[in-house]
């Protein structure tokens, strides 16, 4: 069952479409093929997994967009968090483990 999306083949993040309970497959379609991981805890509707681990100072990408730049290691199936710690253990400070790319 599909329960995450992707919109990119660059994208590094998948979101979820539906909430995910921990230890759940998170299967979305990537290029016509069914992909999966497991979630390592539970995941709010919307809010991101990185679909493979990301290495500090690494961006972000999201709807194949430039959205953020890794703060730290981060592993793949924790979740993401609007301002928590989106890809870490827990899913609710993302604002220690990522930064917002900002324009001015």
């Amino acid at each position: 069952m599909i329960n995450a999306m992707i919109i990119d083949p660059k994208d590094n993040v998948v979101v979820a479409i539906e909430p995910i309970k921990a230890g759940d497959e998170v299967s979305y379609m990537l290029e016509g093929q069914t992909c999966s991981l497991y979630a390592a805890t539970d995941v709010t509707i919307y809010h991101k997994l990185a679909r493979a681990d990301i290495a500090k100072g690494e961006p972000i990408c999201k709807y194949g967009q430039h959205i953020g730049v890794a703060a730290c290691d981060i592993k793949a199936g924790p979740p993401a968090a609007g301002v928590g710690r989106i890809f870490g253990p827990a899913s609710t400070s993302m604002c220690t483990m990522w930064r917002a790319s900002v324009r001015t």
